[in-house]
C-alpha cells in the first residue's frame, strides 16, 4: 500500500513536471493527504502498532472519540479513535465506516481509492488555461510569420501587435518576463544577443521556445509548398530502428494455388518461396542550419522562416531524386539483377514516345509477369510515370473520346473511363543527359518502390542543437528514412525518346 500512495504522489509531480509548472492548488491538496496517509503508516510501522489489539503494557489509551461509543460493532476504543482520527484529517465522515465494522486497514483503503478517483487522470478535474506568457509566445510567434508572409491559421490574439516589431524587441519583451526588475531596453544589441544566447539551451525559456515555434511552422508551411510528385505513387511504410529488415511480406503471391482436399483430409502447410527478399533499412539525412550572431544584430529575423522552408524542399527533394535514380539509373537491386531486363521481361527493347501500340505492349509485358513460384500474377497498370514533355501526348491517348484506328476510322478509346494516375515529373528529364532519349513507365501504384519512415514519421525532425560553441543559434534538422524496391514485376520501362521542346 506503501509503494501505491507514493507511485500517487509521484505520478502529480510527473504531470505537473511534463506541463513544466508548478503544482496547483487541488494537486498540492492531493499530494499533501497523500503525505499524511504514507507517514501514518509509517508511523504504525515504526510502532510496531498495525492494527494489533492494545494490551495492558502498551501504556494509557487514547481517550475514546466523541461519538465512538454509539456504535456497538466489537471496536476497541483504541481501533475506533485511530479510524475516526484518520477520517477526520482527510476530511471523510467516519460514521458508515464505523457502523459497517471496517477494519482500520479496510477505511485506509477506502480513502486510497477515493483519492485515486480523484487522480484518473491526476489533473482531469482541473481545468489548465494558458497564462500570459503563453499567450505572448503564441502571438509573437504568428506575428513573426505573418511579417515573412507565412500563412496562419486563425492567428492567436494579438499577434498583429508583433508583426512588425524587431527580433531585438521580442528578445527585450521575453527577458523583461522571465527577469523582472533588471533593465534591458537601455542595453546594446550585443548584451541582449549574450543574454539570449544563454537562454538558448533552456528548455523553458521564452525567446528560444518563441523562434522554434516559427522554424517548425515555416518548415511545415514550406512542405505544403512542394511540387513533388514520387508520393503519388510509392508505397509508404513504418520501421521501429535502424536494422536491416528482411521478410516474406514483400511476396507478391505465395505461388501455387489452394489444393483439394479429400474427406477427413489434412490441410497442407504452406512453405514459404525460398528466394532472395528486400532489404529494408533506414538511414539519416539531415543539415544544420543558424541564425547567425550578425544576422541577429541586423534584425535578420527572415531567416527562421525562409531558411526552414528551404530544408523542407531539401527533404521532400532530396526523397524525389532518390525514387527516381532507382528507375533512371537501372541499378542491380537485392537479387542481384538489374531492376529492368529483358531477363525480367519488364522492358521494350526499342524507345518510343506514348503511342497506342506501345501501351498495349507494355499492358502485355505487365500481364505476363509471374511471381516466385513462376505463377502468373495477373496484374493490370493503375499508373504511368513519364518525363516533362509527355504528358499531353499521353493523357490525349488515355482521355480522348475516340480514338484513329489504322483503317483511318474513328472507335471508341477503349481508355477512356480507366482510373489511372499520370504523373508527370521533371525529374525524369533531369536525371537524363541531354540527347539522350528520356524513360517512361507503366506500373502498379504502391507496389513497385517503397518508402519507410522511422515510426511513420513523414516529416523531419527539427531541434535546436545541443553543441554549443558556435556565434548565432543553431537547429539540427534530420530526416529517417529508407527507398526499397519491393516488387520489379509492377513496373514496365519504355526507353522512351528524345525530348526536344526547342522552337
Amino acid at each position: 500500500m506503501l509503494k501505491k500512495l507514493i507511485a500517487m504522489q509521484k505520478r502529480i509531480m510527473d504531470t505537473a513536471k511534463a506541463e513544466k509548472r508548478e503544482l496547483n492548488e487541488g494537486e498540492q491538496r492531493d499530494f499533501n493527504l497523500l503525505q499524511s496517509l504514507i507517514d501514518n503508516i509509517r508511523s504504525e510501522e515504526n510502532n510496531g502498532q498495525g492494527n494489533a489489539k492494545p494490551t495492558e503494557n502498551q501504556g494509557e489509551q487514547p481517550t475514546e472519540p466523541e461519538g465512538a461509543r454509539q456504535f456497538d460493532t466489537g471496536y476497541s476504543a483504541n481501533d475506533a479513535a485511530q479510524i475516526t482520527s484518520l477520517c477526520r484529517s482527510f476530511n471523510v465522515d467516519a460514521t458508515e465506516y464505523l457502523q459497517k465494522g471496517m477494519s482500520l486497514d479496510s477505511v485506509r483503503a477506502a480513502i486510497i481509492d477515493e483519492l485515486m478517483n480523484r487522480q484518473k487522470p491526476v489533473s482531469s478535474h482541473i481545468q489548465v488555461t494558458d497564462d500570459e506568457g503563453d499567450k505572448f509566445r503564441r502571438a509573437a510567434t504568428d506575428g513573426i510569420l505573418l511579417r515573412y508572409g507565412v500563412s496562419v491559421q486563425n492567428p492567436s490574439e494579438g499577434s498583429n501587435i508583433y508583426n512588425g516589431v524587431t527580433i531585438r524587441e521580442i528578445a527585450i519583451e521575453c527577458l523583461e518576463r522571465e527577469h523582472g526588475g533588471q533593465d534591458f531596453r537601455h542595453m546594446n544589441i550585443e548584451d541582449i544577443y549574450s543574454h539570449c544566447y544563454r537562454e538558448f539551451y533552456n528548455p523553458t525559456s521564452a525567446f528560444p521556445s518563441i523562434l522554434d515555434d516559427v522554424v517548425k511552422k515555416s518548415y511545415v508551411a514550406g512542405l505544403q509548398k512542394q511540387k513533388t510528385q514520387f508520393d503519388k505513387w510509392v508505397g509508404v511504410g513504418s520501421l521501429p530502428n535502424f536494422k536491416k529488415t528482411t521478410n516474406h511480406e514483400y511476396l507478391m503471391s505465395l505461388g501455387g494455388e489452394l489444393e483439394q482436399v479429400k474427406e477427413n483430409g489434412e490441410l497442407p502447410a504452406y512453405t514459404p518461396v525460398d528466394v532472395p527478399m528486400p532489404e529494408r533499412q533506414l538511414k539519416t539525412y539531415g543539415r544544420q542550419f543558424t541564425m547567425t550572431r550578425e544576422a541577429f544584430i541586423n534584425d535578420d529575423i527572415g531567416l527562421l522562416t525562409t531558411m526552414p522552408q528551404r530544408y523542407a524542399a531539401l527533404s521532400a527533394n532530396t526523397q524525389n531524386k532518390l525514387v527516381y535514380q532507382i528507375l533512371t539509373q537501372n541499378k542491380k537491386i537485392y537479387d542481384g539483377k538489374a531492376l529492368f531486363s529483358a531477363e525480367r521481361g519488364n522492358t521494350l527493347q526499342k524507345g518510343t514516345k506514348p503511342t497506342i501500340e506501345s501501351i498495349e505492349r507494355m499492358i502485355y509485358l505487365l500481364g505476363m509477369q509471374k511471381d516466385e513460384a513462376g505463377d502468373q500474377l495477373m496484374l493490370m497498370p493503375d499508373l504511368f510515370i513519364v518525363p516533362l514533355g509527355m504528358g499531353t501526348d499521353l493523357r490525349t491517348i488515355l482521355y480522348s473520346p475516340t480514338i484513329h484506328t489504322p483503317e483511318n476510322t474513328q472507335a471508341v478509346n477503349p481508355y477512356l473511363g480507366m482510373n489511372f494516375t499520370v504523373v508527370e515529373d521533371t525529374t525524369l528529364n533531369a536525371q537524363v543527359k541531354a540527347g539522350n532519349p528520356v524513360p517512361w513507365f507503366m506500373g502498379v501504384k504502391g507496389e513497385t518502390i517503397q518508402i519507410d519512415y522511422l515510426n511513420g514519421q513523414k516529416e523531419a525532425t527539427i531541434r535546436r542543437s545541443e553543441q554549443a560553441g558556435k556565434l548565432g543559434f543553431v537547429w539540427d534538422v534530420y530526416h529517417d528514412f529508407g527507398i526499397t524496391v519491393k516488387h520489379p514485376q509492377t513496373i514496365i520501362r519504355n526507353p522512351g525518346v528524345e525530348i526536344d521542346m526547342s522552337e
